[in-house]
């Protein structure tokens, strides 16, 4: 851990509060509470700060560390396969992605922590540059009347929601080294305002029943976004973004993992994958 700087673990404690809202987390949270997403946003956080805390005091158990980190490489490798097969890939098949997700893991345990932390503080920079272009290009498309706080208001709804951020927003932190001694409050924070920011984003935009449709909301508004309405597409090179916090996340995930128990977990997944993944596709 003496290699990894203050701010690169600052960088990975924010991108990793992030990958798990990809697809199925922001279509959840909007389709549970509507527009009052930000009552259970600001909630969650205050959760979030308390998870952490529980956090610090169980992150250096082994057992819990590499559970933690197989579920998450399940979940991730599956989420990441979907994303890209829907916004990118669509003509490929979609076990093809996987392999090519499954060598790009085995690549990064063979790397050390310390090199993904590298990683993670360059992707912190591009990311926060990218949210820049983002909210200013989209303010003009921004409708504060869309927003309807009509009768749908559920204080069980919002507990719901606000208790699914906060677990989505921290389960991550469970697989950092030395979580207890480097964790930073202020980076949970600053993610999860971002996470609000694109959360008001997606629903002055779409309204929360369009986006309720969404799968990927946030795709749906990047893909209003032009530079100085010549080039096109931008919503490819934004997205990439969070694509790129899932890859943090499986590589600090594999790297927990002892390497042989890893390739094997690996193979289950391709094997699983190729067997079932048509019929989970169909039953949700």
């Amino acid at each position: 851990m003496n290699k990894i700087t203050k701010h690169q673990y600052n960088s990975t404690l924010f991108l990793l509060a992030r990958p798990l809202f990809l697809g199925f987390g922001i279509y959840k949270i909007i389709n549970i509470v509507g527009s009052y997403y930000y009552i259970s946003i600001i909630l969650g956080i205050f959760l979030g700060l308390l998870l952490n805390q529980i956090i610090k005091k169980i992150n250096n158990i082994n057992f819990i560390k590499l559970l933690i980190s197989i579920i998450l490489l399940i979940y991730g490798t599956y989420s990441l396969t979907n994303s890209i097969s829907t916004l990118y890939l669509n003509q490929t098949p979609k076990i093809i992605i996987l392999a090519a997700l499954l060598l790009i893991i085995i690549y990064s345990r063979s790397k050390n922590k310390e090199n993904i932390f590298k990683v993670a503080n360059i992707l912190f920079i591009i990311n926060i540059g990218l949210f820049l272009i983002t909210t200013f290009s989209l303010i003009p498309y921004i409708n504060i009347e869309i927003i309807t706080l009509a009768n749908n208001f559920n204080l069980a709804n919002i507990l719901i929601s606000s208790i699914y951020f906060a677990l989505l927003s921290t389960i991550p932190y469970l697989i950092l080294p030395n979580f207890k001694e480097n964790y930073n409050y202020k980076a949970y924070i600053l993610s999860s305002l971002y996470t609000l920011i694109l959360f008001t984003l997606i629903i002055t935009i779409l309204g929360a029943p369009v986006a309720s449709i969404y799968k990927y909301p946030e795709y749906i508004i990047f893909k209003k976004i032009s530079i100085l309405n010549i080039i096109e597409n931008v919503q490819n090179i934004l997205f990439m973004s969070w694509i790129f916090e899932s890859f943090i996340m499986l590589g600090i995930a594999s790297n927990n993992i002892n390497k042989k128990i890893l390739l094997l977990i690996l193979i289950v997944i391709f094997i699983t994958y190729s067997i079932f993944i048509t019929k989970i596709n169909i039953l949700f």
